[in-house]
């Protein structure tokens, strides 16, 4: 079964996506910064994919965006306009979004899919 992070500071938004992941058999784990998804995967299984929403994560920083991008997968939910300093290999969700878009894309990710 596949491991996905979910970090993000909106708990409603974090219990949604993962109760959906859940019920479609996909290990999902909330937190609410990336320091504390970092401590999970260092002291567990590291996950296959990471959602982060960039109004939690900042990816300008240099710890956060390599610790999250040792992760095979990021997806980045995004403000207004496109996400500055993307890890290579990472894809951009703009808001409004709603849950479904969201797992569909981890869904199609983890399948093997083009993002």
């Amino acid at each position: 079964m596949p491991t996905v992070f979910l970090i993000t500071a909106d708990w409603t938004l974090r219990a949604a996506v993962r109760a959906e992941l859940l019920a479609q058999g996909i290990e999902a784990l909330g937190f609410e910064s990336a320091a504390d998804a970092i401590h999970a995967a260092v002291s567990g299984p590291w996950p296959d994919l990471v959602v982060a929403d960039d109004s939690t994560v900042n990816l300008t920083q240099p710890d956060a965006a390599s610790s999250l991008s040792r992760a095979s997968l990021l997806v980045v939910l995004s403000g207004i306009g496109e996400p500055r300093h993307l890890p290579p290999g990472a894809v951009a969700m703009r808001r409004p979004l709603r849950v479904a878009e969201i797992t569909a894309r981890v869904r199609q990710i983890l399948e093997g899919q083009p993002a």
